[in-house]
C-alpha cells in the first residue's frame, strides 16, 4: 500500500491499485483474522495435547488490535503505513517464534 502510486505507474495491478488502499487494509485484516481462526481450528483438530499451539495467538492478541484500526484509519498516510509495516514484521516474527515454541511443546506433551 505504501508504493501504490508507483505500482500503478509501472503497470502493477495488485489489490491496492485495483481496489484502493481501504480495500487492501480490509483484506489485510481479514487475512490476519483467518490466520487466527486457522490456528484455533488446527489446535482442536490435532490429537493429544495440542493446546500449546495456541501460544501463537499471543502476538496477534497484543499487536493486531493496534495494527488493524490504525491501518484502516490511516491507509493514505505514508508515514503511518511505514510504522505499521514495522509492527507487521514484529507481529510475524513473534507469531513464528510462538508457533514454533507451541508446536514443540505440543509434541513433547
Amino acid at each position: 500500500m505504501i508504493d501504490r502510486d508507483a505500482d500503478r505507474d509501472t503497470g502493477k495491478w495488485g489489490i491496492a491499485v485495483r481496489g484502493g488502499r481501504k480495500a487492501a487494509a480490509l483484506l489485510y485484516a481479514a487475512v490476519q483474522l483467518l490466520l487466527c481462526v486457522n490456528i484455533i481450528v488446527l489446535t482442536f483438530m490435532l490429537p493429544g495435547n495440542a493446546w500449546p499451539i495456541l501460544l501463537a495467538l499471543l502476538p496477534c492478541l497484543f499487536l493486531l488490535p493496534r495494527i488493524i484500526p490504525a491501518l484502516i484509519r490511516h491507509c493514505d498516510a505514508s508515514d503511518t503505513l511505514k510504522e505499521l509495516a514495522g509492527r507487521n514484521v514484529q507481529l510475524h516474527l513473534l507469531f513464528s517464534a510462538a508457533l514454533s515454541i507451541g508446536t514443540g511443546a505440543a509434541l513433547l506433551l
